[in-house]
């Protein structure tokens, strides 16, 4: 079962029941901004439909069914309400039937990333080459002398540029050595 009323002129309320859920939702809209504020209860299927009421102010909403429930309604707070106060001047707001609305239809599972390449980038090992510049972040050690070896290298720790030839590291103190 699903419920409408407009509470002002930019406050309206819904209430859903489904299952043993009921989701009560207010809405404030203006020309710039819309908010809305929602709240789950486990009630039960309704016995009755829900009863609204004016007070001034505040605004009482009842709801009959297995576990009963009565809420105060104050801009956008929903709070619950141990019993139903004196409502002696209050108005009953009429409520609006709606169509149930449809239920969500399960998410699919997300498949499995597939290996990324890049342009010149490529993972597992990762490397990256623009122009004459080479980055490679793997396990393999190139031959002295040969231009890999030559080439600039970075701390795997902290990603500082080390020169030909360090062992360590010259600004966090990482061995630079398989």
């Amino acid at each position: 079962m699903a419920y409408f009323a407009r509470l002002t002129p930019h406050q309206e309320i819904e209430l859903i029941n489904r299952d043993r859920q009921t989701v009560i939702t207010l809405t404030n809209s203006h020309s710039s901004q819309q908010q809305a504020q929602s709240a789950s209860y486990t009630t039960g299927p309704w016995l009755t439909p829900p009863t609204l009421w004016r007070d001034g102010d505040r605004v009482i909403l009842r709801i009959e069914s297995d576990t009963p429930l009565i809420l105060h309604l104050q801009g956008q707070a929903i709070a619950p309400l141990d019993r139903l106060p004196p409502l002696p001047n209050a108005d009953v707001i009429p409520l609006q039937r709606r169509a149930d609305p449809a239920p969500m239809p399960p998410m699919e599972p997300m498949q499995p990333m597939e290996p990324m390449t890049m342009g010149n980038m490529t993972m597992n090992p990762m490397q990256m080459k623009m122009g004459n510049m080479e980055l490679r972040m793997d396990n393999a050690t190139p031959s002295p002398g040969s231009p890999a070896s030559q080439a600039a290298q970075f701390c795997p720790q902290c990603g500082h540029k080390s020169q030909g030839g360090d062992r360590f590291c010259r600004a966090c103190g990482q061995s630079l050595t398989t």
